[in-house]
């Protein structure tokens, strides 16, 4: 966000320097990084295989309640 920021005041001012081909490559960068930031953060494989569940020490509670089985 801080890279996107810059981007886009650096543009402000290539823009007021009459800088035509800055300005409009920090636009685009500055439109284009949140997509390939959100990209990037999706693409990222979270699950592994290797991932186990604990028991606990007590085991594992049962509800009671209900109708008695017949």
């Amino acid at each position: 966000m801080t890279i996107r920021t810059l981007c886009f005041i650096g543009c402000v001012v290539a823009a007021y320097n009459h800088v035509t081909w800055l300005w409009i490559t920090l636009l685009a960068a500055s439109l284009f990084l949140p997509y390939v930031a959100v990209v990037m953060a999706n693409a990222v494989n979270s699950k592994g295989e290797d991932f186990t569940l604990d028991d606990s020490p007590y085991g594992r509670p049962e509800l009671r309640g209900g109708r008695p089985p017949r």
